[in-house]
């Protein structure tokens, strides 16, 4: 009677283990399927973002701290912000009811964005000690369609059995604008950017008044020579304010915004017939920046 009394006891406890390791192995799995936040983005080295239709963009932080869009632009820094603030602090709000998962499962295979997230992390790291550094694809998810009442996005990890309805703490909208597959909308719109002491001349030449053409050449000590370009001809008196707020413009210019829907005629015949004025600063460093500037039509006014 006392062997079947431990053998019932050894039973039930093995019982009891083998729920507990299934239990813990769902909750590891649905924990695994909704941790889409990063606790520390400044190990974040890439993010790559795409949708289905082959529009894509890369982000690779480089060694000055800044960061490099798809190798030839430089990537606008306050977008590349926002979307690391979005990665550490996104939450899951609920997962999405059984009875929505098929309609939401089908509209996100033709309409999700890819989300992938890159990371420096350790080969070695146990209690504080880091060794032998690599990168790493530490987060892919996908990015649905915002939920209906527009306070949420529909979110997947990549081999996930289940979608999740995520937000951020504190703010009322969705978040999907932040994981944006356009390459402009990560441009730096930068257009100018030195200082006062970093220029050597800018140059002003007016398509319409040729005559009235001139260039601000630096001497040095925030003197400057105004040169008239037809003739070289030295202005002998200028407003030395005037010409120091006119080169102070120069520190951070930026353009508004890219046009994108033009018709390749129209753009043409801006490019051909509208030129009024050019820009050219030259810096010490031996930087040029030329600028063209058109007027714009009275149809996109």
């Amino acid at each position: 009677k006392k062997n079947k009394i431990t053998l019932i006891a050894i039973s039930a406890f093995a019982l009891l283990a083998i729920v507990l390791i299934i239990n813990s192995r769902k909750t590891t799995l649905n924990r695994a399927e909704a941790q889409f936040a990063i606790d520390d983005t400044a190990t974040v080295t890439k993010i790559f973002i795409a949708n289905k239709m082959g529009q894509s963009v890369k982000l690779v932080k480089q060694p000055t701290g800044n960061w490099q869009l798809n190798d030839k632009y430089i990537a606008t820094i306050e977008n590349v912000r926002l979307f690391l603030s979005t990665a550490k602090n996104i939450q899951v709000q609920a997962p999405l009811a059984k009875a929505a998962y098929d309609a939401i499962i089908k509209r996100m295979a033709t309409a999700a964005t890819k989300v992938e997230i890159y990371q420096k992390v350790y080969f070695i790291d146990f209690w504080g000690m880091k060794y032998f550094p690599y990168e790493k694809c530490t987060r892919t998810y996908y990015v649905g369609d915002p939920t209906m009442d527009n306070a949420g996005n529909f979110m997947m990890m990549e081999g996930a059995k289940h979608i999740f309805i995520v937000n951020l703490p504190g703010f009322r909208g969705f978040v999907s604008p932040r994981y944006s597959f356009v390459e402009s909308d990560w441009r730096d719109h930068t257009v100018f950017s030195a200082k006062l002491s970093q220029i050597k001349e800018v140059k002003y030449e007016f398509m319409d008044t040729p005559k009235e053409s001139f260039k601000i050449v630096a001497l040095g000590n925030r003197r400057f020579n105004l040169v008239r370009l037809s003739d070289n001809a030295v202005a002998p008196q200028y407003d030395t304010t005037k010409v120091i707020d006119q080169l102070m413009l120069y520190r951070s210019l930026k353009y508004e915004a890219f046009i994108t829907d033009m018709e390749p005629a129209k753009k043409d015949s801006i490019l051909r017939f509208n030129r009024f004025q050019t820009i050219t600063l030259a810096e010490n460093s031996g930087k040029i920046t030329k600028v063209n500037m058109y007027r714009i039509p009275e149809l996109l006014i």
